[in-house]
């Protein structure tokens, strides 16, 4: 991938939580919602703004498709964790 963005894999809780408030900012709900899914993914606490700003996107999504966010967010969660523990290189 020499040349190309890093993806976003190695990203924190506070890194995420500014990437929050920007989609925030932005208006960008399901965006937002994406993101706290991450947070939870990985076990982290969500500010309950975020769940407030988030919850009118959740409510209006087809199940389906929220279980498929937050499956995406569960497999990044789970790189995430190979990576912290050393488990390959990125």
């Amino acid at each position: 991938m020499e040349g190309m963005a890093r993806p976003t894999a190695g990203v924190g809780s506070a890194s995420l939580e500014a990437l929050i408030a920007k989609s925030m900012r932005r208006g960008q709900r399901r965006v937002a919602l994406q993101r706290l899914l991450m947070l939870e993914a990985r076990g982290l606490p969500v500010d309950p703004a975020v769940r407030d700003f988030c919850e009118p996107v959740r409510l209006s999504l087809p199940l389906r498709e929220f279980e498929r966010m937050r499956a995406a967010a569960q497999a990044w969660a789970r790189m995430v964790s190979g990576r912290d523990r050393g488990g390959f290189e990125g």
